[in-house]
């Protein structure tokens, strides 16, 4: 039985997923890379929001505020990469996490091909009870309402598994699911969990789905990452933003550039990100660009929605897959 209906964010502490609730799931593999995660040579849950935060850091910080607010028991935070994934760094704060929040965060490479998130999480949930629960997010985005909001809405209609939709439908890589509907799909091979398992599943235990504006801003192309950069700068700085509409409006500016990066004092950057060890020159005039490990700007360039690569002389546009 699936269920489509929105719901208030109003889920107790008590309900079943939350008293259930165990682990957070990261999926941080790539079902295919982009231009974006070919020219950073890391992961995308290394990307900068700011000066000091990485987008793994804010998953980090969601959970933190999430297990504070409703009371939960420790979560651990596993990672979940392909082998083809490059691993993020942990959290400079992870050797204390463990002992302050009682919980680990690890993150685990797949020396073989990739499961499929329905073999992932069949193989991930081995160690735990069929009541317990998982918390699982698609990595590489960022969320555009608190988590703890996301996750009551879930928990409120305590299924067996509710997924997160945005409101036109497509899948948002959030979702709660309790173990036990996960021990039915296949211990070898290639399983989706969309495509395969979850039709199986919804034959057999309550599945559901809520519905959001947009759930999350996509980090897989460069565009993509500004367009989320901007969005999250203008939503700490308190301005009112719509992220259904955040590719259309340029007004805001910032600027992140990450330690070991070299920018030249004259030069003028808006809304573009400099990565540790990109370069920019003098009196480089830089608009919705991002210099990627390697990758140098002239004195008295002036780019606009670009990539700048180490392997390339000439910077390519950045539109988009890349």
């Amino acid at each position: 039985m699936v269920s489509n209906q929105t719901t208030s964010p109003q889920a107790s502490a008590r309900s079943a997923p939350y008293a259930g609730l165990r682990e957070l799931v990261i999926l941080g593999g790539t079902v295919r890379s982009s231009a974006l995660s070919s020219a950073i040579g890391r992961s995308l849950l290394d990307l900068p929001l700011n000066e000091t935060e990485t987008l793994l850091d804010r998953w980090v910080a969601e959970v933190d505020t999430l297990v504070g607010l409703r009371g939960l028991s420790p979560l651990n935070i596993r990672v979940m990469l392909d082998a083809a994934s490059a691993a993020p760094r942990l959290p400079e704060t992870a050797a204390g996490y463990a002992s302050v929040h009682q919980r680990r965060i690890t993150i685990e490479q797949d020396p073989f091909e990739f499961r499929g998130t329905g073999g992932v999480l069949h193989d991930t949930s081995k160690s735990l009870a069929d009541d317990d629960y998982l918390l699982v997010v698609g990595g590489a985005q960022l969320p555009t309402e608190p988590l703890t909001d996301l996750v009551d809405a879930l928990a409120d209609h305590e299924g067996d598994a509710v997924l997160l939709a945005h409101r036109d439908g497509t899948p948002s890589g959030l979702m709660l699911l309790r173990c036990g509907v996960l021990r039915g799909i296949s211990e070898l091979g290639f399983v989706d969990l969309k495509e395969q398992a979850l039709p199986s599943i919804a034959r057999q235990f309550h599945v559901a789905v809520e519905y959001r504006p947009r759930a999350g801003l996509s980090f897989r192309g460069a565009q993509d990452y500004l367009g989320a950069l901007r969005f999250d700068h203008r939503r700490r700085r308190g301005e009112a933003v719509s992220p259904d509409a955040y590719t259309e409006d340029w007004h805001s500016e910032f600027t992140v550039a990450e330690p070991g990066a070299a920018i030249a004092p004259t030069a003028r950057l808006f809304d573009s990100v400099v990565l540790t060890g990109g370069t920019v020159g003098e009196n480089a005039l830089l608009v919705r660009t991002i210099v990627c490990p390697g990758g140098v700007v002239k004195p008295g360039e002036r780019l606009i929605d670009q990539l700048v690569t180490a392997v390339d002389t000439i910077p390519h546009t950045s539109r988009g897959d890349a």
